[in-house]
């Protein structure tokens, strides 16, 4: 059996191409604002539909009669919003903590809301940990548990991957109900490298304090 999954911000399409290629999971949706990225997802996904619009101008239905199965047609919801406003590498860190980039991960939540997903993965910069002090991860995490998700949160490198790169990423999964969540992989290889994370349960102090409190 494999799993629908709609690719949010999908860019050219790599994030879900990742999945495809498991043999598991069916792309079939993708939304991304730039013609050429559209473009180049569907080259990557012939047989996704490729929405080349703002997310926010979209109407769901419309998406949802484009899928053609209503609301019930996807099992996966995956996002990885712009991160210019979240990232910790200048020039491309935002100095308006209003930027509007800010808010796109609230599309990822509509459309949780909307298509129930059985599963929901939500990846970011590692600077995501820090905006706003913290507290812009916990909204996405409180949120995602509003609809009735179980939520859990990680930094995955790369590089601890057998990846020949150090890329450092925030990964919030969700799966629908109480049920225990999938565990995270365990790292295949070593890495003695500064972290920008310095480690999951030491990056995410605010994250952390609220799994204690709820």
């Amino acid at each position: 059996m494999t799993l629908r999954i709609a690719d949010l911000f999908c860019g050219t399409g790599g994030f879900s191409y990742g999945f495809s290629q498991t043999g598991n999971f069916d792309v079939v949706l993708g939304i991304d604002l730039r013609p050429s990225s559209a473009e180049t997802f569907k080259a990557n996904h012939p047989e996704a539909v490729a929405i080349c619009d703002d997310i926010r101008k979209v109407p769901i239905t419309d998406v949802a009669e484009r899928l053609g199965r209503g609301s019930k047609s996807l099992d996966v919801i995956i996002a990885g919003p712009p991160c210019q406003g979240f990232s910790s590498i200048r020039p491309y860190r935002s100095i308006n903590e209003n930027d509007q980039r800010n808010s796109l991960f609230e599309q990822f939540i509509l459309y949780i809301g909307f298509f129930r997903p059985r599963f929901v993965v939500f990846e970011n910069v590692v600077g995501l940990l820090h905006h706003d002090r913290g507290k812009t991860l916990i909204e996405i995490k409180k949120a995602i548990e509003a609809l009735g998700y179980s939520v859990d949160c990680h930094v995955l490198n790369a590089v601890a991957y057998g990846v020949p790169q150090k890329r450092e990423r925030v990964i919030v999964l969700g799966k629908r109900g109480s049920s225990q969540l999938p565990l995270f992989p365990e790292p295949t290889h070593k890495y003695n490298g500064r972290s920008m994370a310095s480690g999951c349960s030491a990056a995410l102090p605010l994250f952390s304090k609220h799994l204690q409190d709820t």
